[in-house]
């Protein structure tokens, strides 16, 4: 029997499956599911609330952060995205939504059939720091129907030039892109050029009096340094997850409302 082929309709619609769980599970109250993208020049009142969220946001992902930080020794990646998506915390950045993305590709049943493997990529410019996840500069999922690439020295230019043959897949929930391996870098490139004329920015935050402190590198300037980082892969082990993980998750009493001091992830 042939392995099924993945296709831009299957990572569209897991795409879509992982950002109806951010809009179904969101806090009215909360106007920023993330609190690294903000508008420098706010004109719109969706752009002032999303602004002004970003200081709650922040607090609730480092919560978040630090608790599945504690948890890495414990939980593999899978796991952890499990937690997210149980729990239906509808925030994080794109290390907490990537990380539920894997759990959402894992329990789809379709999908899972025909994704043969699964990665957690993390992408960095700093090689050195690569075992820990607050050394990423970005985070998003990598699925193959067809070749294990685990011990491939991967970099963004390798995987823009995959061949179709390769089955190689990205779903990047914070950018809201889906892609094959080879169109990544142009979606990206697209994203932050629309992003740039509504004046979106990435990596900025609110000042402690609640004024915009302007990022340290231009979009353009981002997505250069995008295009020649190295890729960490993490790859997920296989579906079924074990069981006994409910429990552990109802027996947890951490409170995820309050930000605790820890390493951050992005």
């Amino acid at each position: 029997m042939l392995q099924e082929r993945l296709t831009q309709e299957d990572v569209g619609r897991l795409l879509g499956t992982v950002l109806t769980f951010y809009r179904s599970n969101r806090d009215p109250n909360d106007f920023a599911k993330s609190d690294n993208r903000i508008y420098l020049h706010p004109r719109q009142r969706q752009e002032h609330q999303r602004n002004d969220g970003l200081l709650r946001a922040g607090h609730k992902i480092q919560a978040l952060q630090d608790f599945l930080y504690e948890k890495k020794r414990e939980w593999s990646d899978l796991e952890r995205g499990q937690y997210i998506v149980e729990n239906k915390i509808s925030y994080g950045n794109c290390t907490e939504m990537s990380l539920a993305a894997t759990y959402l590709c894992a329990i789809d049943e379709n999908f899972a059939r025909k994704a043969q493997h699964t990665w957690l990529v993390l992408t960095t410019r700093h090689p050195d720091d690569l075992t820990v996840d607050s050394a990423s500069d970005h985070t998003f999922v990598l699925i193959s129907d067809n070749q294990d690439v685990s011990r491939r020295r991967l970099t963004m230019n390798l995987l823009n030039n995959a061949p179709a043959e390769a089955g190689l897949w990205i779903i990047d929930p914070w950018l809201k892109i889906a892609c094959s391996a080879r169109d990544y870098s142009n979606h990206i490139n697209q994203k932050l050029e629309k992003w740039e004329t509504i004046g979106k920015a990435i990596g900025s935050s609110m000042g402690e009096h609640g004024t915009v402190v302007p990022p340290e590198d231009s979009l353009s300037e981002t997505y250069t340094a995008l295009k020649s980082s190295r890729l960490h892969l993490r790859k997920l082990a296989p579906p079924p997850l074990q069981h006994a993980f409910e429990n552990t998750l109802r027996g947890t009493s951490q409170d995820l409302r309050q930000p605790s001091q820890g390493r951050k992830l992005h």
